[in-house]
C-alpha cells in the first residue's frame, strides 16, 4: 500500500514538474473507476480477514482485488502506463493462483527487517493469503522476494510494475494531451514578404 502511495506522489511531482496540472488529471477520461477503489478495499479487508475463522477468504479477496486491478487496467488499455498496469496485476493473480497464496521469502524478510510472521503465538506456515515460500513453490520469481528496507516492507515483480505503470499513467495525465501536443509541435515562423 505504501508503494502504491509513493508511485501516485511521484507521478504527480514528475507531472507538475512537466508542466502539467491538477485540473488535466481531473478531467482524464478514466473507464470503471470504482475497481480501483474497490480493488484496494479487498486488499485491506484480507488482512483484517486474516484473524476470522474462515481461511479461504483472505485468498478470495486477494484474487479479487487484482482481477479489479486488471480488469480496471482492460478497460483504459489505451492510457499510457496501463499496459504495465495490467502485466503487474496478472503476474500477482499467476503466481497467487498456481500456489494458493502469494509465497513470501523468509530471506527477504529478515533482510527488510521484518519479524518472521509464522513463528511465535499461533504459528503456521499459511497466514491470510501468504505463506512460506519452499523449494516446491510454482512461479517462485514473481512471488514477495524483494525486499524493500526504507518501508520495511517484501514484494513482488508484479508489485513493482503496476506501481511503475501508476507513476507514468499519473505523469502523463497530468501533462494532458494539450501539452503533449504543444511539445511536440514546431515552432512557429512568421513570414514576411521582402519588398521589391
Amino acid at each position: 500500500m505504501i508503494g502504491l502511495v509513493v508511485a501516485v506522489a511521484l507521478g504527480i511531482a514528475i507531472g507538475l514538474a512537466r508542466g502539467g496540472s491538477f485540473r488535466n488529471l481531473s478531467e482524464a477520461e478514466l473507464r470503471a473507476v470504482p475497481l480501483v477503489f474497490i480493488g484496494v478495499l479487498l486488499q485491506v479487508g484480507s488482512s483484517f480477514a486474516e484473524h476470522g475463522g474462515l481461511h479461504w477468504l483472505p485468498l478470495a479477496l486477494v484474487l479479487a482485488s487484482f482481477a479489479c486491478v486488471a480488469g480496471f487496467a482492460a478497460l483504459n488499455f489505451h492510457l499510457p502506463g496501463m499496459a504495465l498496469v495490467a502485466i503487474g496485476a496478472l503476474c500477482n493473480l499467476l503466481v497467487i493462483s498456481s500456489n494458493g497464496g502469494m509465497p513470501v521469502s523468509l530471506r527477504a524478510l529478515d533482510k527488510a527487517g521484518i519479524g518472521n510472521p509464522f513463528t511465535g503465538a499461533g504459528a503456521a506456515d499459511v497466514k491470510g493469503a501468504h505463506h512460506i515460500l519452499r523449494p516446491g513453490t510454482h512461479l517462485r520469481f514473481l512471488a514477495d522476494v524483494i525486499p524493500i528496507t526504507v518501508t520495511a516492507n517484501v514484494v513482488s515483480v508484479g508489485d513493482i510494475v503496476i506501481w511503475a505503470g501508476l507513476l507514468l499513467l499519473v505523469a502523463e495525465l497530468m501533462v494532458g494531451p494539450k501539452g503533449k501536443r504543444r511539445r511536440g509541435a514546431a515552432p512557429k515562423v512568421n513570414a514576411r514578404s521582402e519588398p521589391d
